[in-house]
């Protein structure tokens, strides 16, 4: 367990031990997470559904063709 402080601005240094071991490097994303009156950050994976969202456009006339192989 290590104490971190907050920040003027409302940064949080997180201890050096923490990054070393979680191998964080600087502007690496955190999800960061309320579980009731405590705040859960976690390590973001490296490559997220999210990250990947609009990466892949379906054929034209996909959405078409497959309703029509439903009939």
């Amino acid at each position: 367990m290590a104490v971190a402080h907050i920040s003027t601005k409302y940064q949080i240094v997180i201890p050096r031990t923490f990054r070393k071991r979680m191998k964080l490097e600087p502007k690496q994303k955190l999800i960061v997470n309320l579980l009731g009156d405590d705040m859960l950050i976690v390590s973001k994976p490296i490559s997220s559904a999210l990250d990947l969202a609009g990466s892949y456009h379906f054929p034209k006339d996909y959405l078409k063709n497959e309703r029509l192989s439903w009939e």
